[in-house]
């Protein structure tokens, strides 16, 4: 399903079902920290500066080899520094992902306190449109609420049930 879909999906009336996906977040989650594109591409960019710089200076075949095994492990640390940067810069910017663990696997637990989170941001925002009377913008904020509500209820009995 389209991303757009599924969020069109998620803001449609309470006729129809809101549904979590807590394991495929946390696969998710577990892809983005150790991405295979982003491993191969790193990895396949040091390998090949390495070799290249080894034949360059008059080495080996097999010198240039090695040199190209460590530029494939200094690429995999490079991609794992990228994701590692990636979510600090975000959690400096959005107090939910500081909040519930910049650097911790999207588990059911986690996507729970992401959601209590951005339920209280929303509420305040609601406060402060009705506040400035900023009418306008409420009735899409309390229907974006009416989602999250419904998500933390599926979540909070997904945990009770002991599949975490």
């Amino acid at each position: 399903m389209k991303i757009n879909n599924y969020l069109n999906y998620l803001h449609e009336k309470d006729n129809k079902a809101v549904k979590i996906h807590p394991k495929r977040k946390e696969i998710d989650s577990i892809a983005g920290i150790a991405n295979p594109l982003d491993d191969i591409v790193f990895g396949g960019a040091g390998a090949t500066g390495a070799y290249k710089a080894v034949k360059k200076a008059g080495g080996s075949t097999a010198k240039a080899l090695g040199a190209g095994g460590v530029g494939v492990a200094g690429g995999l640390v490079m991609g794992a520094a990228f994701v590692a940067g990636y979510r600090l810069i975000r959690s400096w910017f959005d107090k939910c992902t500081s909040t519930c663990g910049t650097y911790k696997v999207n588990t059911p637990k986690r996507q729970l306190c992401m959601l209590k989170c951005k339920k209280l941001a929303i509420e305040k925002h609601i406060a402060l449109c009705e506040k400035h009377n900023k009418t306008k913008q409420i009735p899409a904020l309390q229907s974006k609420l009416v989602v999250i509500n419904k998500k933390i209820t599926l979540y909070i009995k997904y945990l009770k049930q002991g599949k975490e």
